[in-house]
């Protein structure tokens, strides 16, 4: 794994101290003679940043089992965060940047975040958010997430003593003799696809389940060398599972921001399968049917948007929230060599799936 590649940005969001990494650290993969190639760092340079992270954590006598969110947009860094987090025994709190200041306070408050990893352009928010917060009963520790400012933070911490076990910190359980309990790995708090705030918990088991199926025989979509575009943080669920899937199988995966700003760089990036709310499949849908109303022929843009997402898409997902089903049609109408499906996540839960006064009914039925 160490040589493979793992973690792919835009040339322009390469950090100034990357610049000098080794060919086997940093990889130009150029796959598309129709966009500029991305650049990929390896296996070995994420997953020794992860674990430089995870010890960084330790130092800072922050003890396994305690909440540690994650706030800012998709990144490399905010990606290698959360992985630390989770590969270190810590539970992860990422929270989505689209919640309102009280929501955040609050998820923060009920989780008991001790510590929080902040993007650059996110600092400012939340040290007024946490400035909020009764010292007395809770102190969050700011941590920095872009790629200069940990890496200053880790060289500070470095040493060549043997990495000390620290004791798990106690879970809160309802019932001590439950025998149901699983200790919690993430704590997923979002909009959901109601537009009303909800949680979502994942246990450890879960987890190792989602990780366990991705590399089953008969899943075809991952045998090692597929390609996946993250453009969702870890506070949406479907990402978490996808990311997961790729990497535990050896594949890589593209980072972008916001993957609805354009469907280009799916021919640069060419990914195995895709994922998206209704949304932003319309988003292509409408501009299928902009150009076929000003009198393109429906052979000639069906024939160019087949090739729109790539050359290796064998998977196109819809999710998140009722599928619009004009849009569904025409996916299965174009993109005939992809398998078409529907699917709801952890998120997708309560008011999506069940009916309540004012409410429509179940969206699909047979989903809990």
């Amino acid at each position: 794994y160490a040589e493979r590649p793992c973690f792919g940005v835009k040339p322009d969001e390469v950090g100034l101290e990357d610049k000098s990494l080794s060919k086997e650290q940093l990889l130009v993969i150029n796959e598309s003679k129709l966009a500029s190639p991305l650049v990929w760092y390896s296996y070995n340079h994420s997953f020794q940043r992860i674990k430089a992270i995870g010890k960084l954590l330790r130092e800072l006598k922050i003890k396994p089992g305690s909440f540690i969110g994650t706030c800012g947009d998709n990144s490399k860094a905010y990606l290698e965060c959360w992985l630390a987090i989770l590969g270190h025994d810590y539970v992860s709190v990422p929270l989505s940047v689209t919640l309102s200041d009280d929501n955040t306070l609050h998820i923060i408050q009920e989780a008991n975040i001790c510590a929080a990893f902040i993007a650059p352009e996110k600092w400012e928010r939340y040290e007024k958010l946490f400035g909020m917060l009764d010292t007395k009963e809770q102190d969050v520790l700011m941590l920095p997430m872009s790629e200069r400012k940990i890496s200053d933070w880790v060289k500070t911490f470095e040493s060549k003593e043997e990495e000390k076990k620290l004791p798990m910190e106690p879970q809160v359980r309802t019932d001590e003799k439950d025998p149901r309990y699983e200790e919690p790995r993430i704590i997923l708090y979002t909009s959901g696809s109601t537009g009303r705030p909800k949680g979502a918990v994942m246990s450890d088991g879960i987890l190792q389940l989602e990780c366990s199926r991705s590399i089953y025989k008969d899943y075809p979509h991952y045998h090692g060398t597929e390609v996946g575009i993250c453009d969702s943080p870890a506070a949406v669920s479907s990402s978490i599972y996808n990311m997961l899937a790729y990497l535990v199988n050896g594949g890589r995966v593209s980072v972008y921001h916001n993957l609805s700003e354009s469907f280009d760089i799916c021919e640069q990036t060419g990914p195995s399968s895709l994922g998206m709310v209704p949304q932003k499949w319309n988003v292509l849908f409408k501009r299928y049917q902009a150009r076929l109303n000003a009198g393109e022929k429906k052979e000639k843009l069906d024939k160019e948007f087949k090739n729109i997402l790539g050359w290796r898409v064998q998977a196109l997902n819809c999710g998140g929230a009722t599928p619009i089903p004009a849009v569904q049609k025409w996916l299965k109408e174009v993109f005939t060599h992809c398998q078409i499906t529907e699917n709801y996540a952890a998120t997708e839960c309560g008011g999506i799936t069940t009916s309540r006064e004012g409410e429509s009914g179940k969206i699909k039925k047979g989903v809990e």
